[in-house]
């Protein structure tokens, strides 16, 4: 059996040398294994392991490197071990880390496999779609595999096309935009022994701009023949993500063609907040990156759980005490968080869990939605479905039963809300419930 590393966090040498040194073999080291898994399709052990790192900084909104990515080494397993067999629809609540995860899997890939992400949020046409598509693909031949592909034989067909440079015509049928989409699908397949991951982030906003820029017909269309390509090429494989539920799209699509059909073959997989002691771990390494002193042993999990172990939240915190230059303790992270939630203007955009609301849901159900999650957000902990009945009814609201069931189970799709094992109901993100009592003035 092959023996591999795969470098979560900074800096070993990848190969023999790494292995031996972490197994002491040749001399201390400070690498620590944080995570390892058997590799059955290529016949590997992959061992995440890193290095304490005194130069991680802050990192608001930006790239994140490889190697300072904490606590996803299980998750980005599991995604590869799925795409083993299909293809993956990544959900989560934005800002949790979907795109750092396709990254990893990007700069990071498995047994030989190529990933090409793509960014589609300024895509808004099935034209512009099918075009980014080709352009990743080109960037995978070289100039001879090019000129020979299926793809550059297509497109010389074509008035206006550019064959060597994968550039569509001006105008181009609804057939042929098809035919170029198979044809550089199949080139992409045939280039690398059938091992090419496709990332596609913001898919489900793609979507909406086709929508709203062409029609729904025309995103229907996209989404069938997307489908037809997943049945007909077994080994294709599609990561497809984005801030905006997937199931909005479909249920924007429903009068026009559209159904969960479209999408029911590739399964989901959460992207969660990272684990407490993970949290944990990654802000102190990044107060000890910014070099600041703590004055308490409880600064470190008082902020992961503050910010509900999401990673950015942690970035934008430890970033804000490092600029202020102040020793941090627990009471310090806590009114940090405060601050942050009161602030006028909104730096963690918590508003638009508000905002949202509008365009998430028929305006019909729109109050009856504020009254569920007012009443959610007024309770100390878990309410159970009879006492959101008798809320909604105290507030004016006499909800079907079966309507109530469907609102509550989107609203858990949305990640506004969450079921535990009893059957009660509680704002999945307590950042959430504490932004939603200020914005909607609603007492404890």
């Amino acid at each position: 059996m092959r023996s591999r590393i795969r470098v979560g966090r900074p800096t070993l040498t990848v190969g023999w040398a790494a292995w031996t040194q972490l197994n002491g073999l040749q001399g201390p080291s400070t690498a620590k294994i944080s995570y390892v898994c058997y590799d059955v399709r290529h016949n590997c052990c992959i061992m995440f392991c890193y290095q304490e790192d005194a130069n991680m900084r802050a990192n608001v909104g930006g790239f994140i490197p490889v190697s300072e990515v904490v606590g996803r080494e299980a998750l980005i397993d599991t995604i590869w071990r799925a795409l083993d067999q299909h293809c993956v629809r990544l959900v989560s609540e934005r800002r949790i880390g979907k795109t750092t995860v396709l990254n990893c899997m990007s700069l990071v890939p498995r047994g030989g496999t190529r990933c090409l992400y793509r960014d589609l949020e300024s895509v808004h046409t099935m034209g512009e779609f099918v075009q980014v598509v080709m352009t990743d693909v080109a960037g995978q031949l070289a100039g001879r595999e090019r000129s020979a592909s299926k793809t550059a034989t297509f497109l010389r067909t074509l008035n206006g096309a550019d064959a060597s440079g994968f550039r569509l015509p001006a105008s181009v049928s609804w057939h042929d935009l098809k035919e170029c989409l198979r044809l550089a699908i199949d080139d992409a397949l045939r280039c690398n022994n059938g091992r090419i991951v496709f990332l596609w982030d913001e898919f489900p906003v793609m979507l909406d701009n086709v929508m709203r820029r062409q029609s729904k017909g025309v995103a229907v269309e996209l989404l069938t023949t997307l489908r037809g390509l997943r049945q007909q090429r077994p080994s294709l494989r599609l990561v497809l993500t984005g801030s905006t539920g997937l199931h909005h799209i479909i249920s924007a699509l429903k009068g026009s063609g559209g159904s969960d059909t479209l999408v029911n073959d590739v399964p989901v997989i959460e992207v969660p907040p990272l684990s407490p002691g993970d949290a944990e771990h990654l802000a102190l390494q990044l107060f000890n990156g910014e070099a600041m002193e703590l004055g308490d042993g409880r600064a470190c999990s008082v902020l992961a759980s503050e910010v509900d172990n999401v990673p950015y939240y942690i970035h934008v915190v430890v970033a804000e005490a490092a600029r202020r230059g102040q020793q941090i303790d627990s009471s310090a992270v806590r009114e940090l968080v405060r601050e942050c939630l009161v602030a006028p203007h909104d730096p963690w955009k918590l508003r638009h869990f508000v905002d949202r609301i509008q365009w998430y849901y028929p305006t019909v159900e729109v109050p009856t939605v504020h009254a569920i999650l007012d009443f959610v957000a007024a309770a100390a902990g878990p309410v159970r479905h009879a006492a959101i009945v008798s809320g909604l009814n105290s507030a004016g609201f006499d909800p079907d039963a079966v309507q109530l069931r469907e609102l509550l189970n989107r609203l858990q799709m949305d990640h506004y809300v969450r079921m535990d094992h009893s059957g009660a109901f509680e704002f999945t993100f307590s950042l959430v419930k504490r932004s939603w009592r200020l914005q909607r003035g609603i007492e404890p």
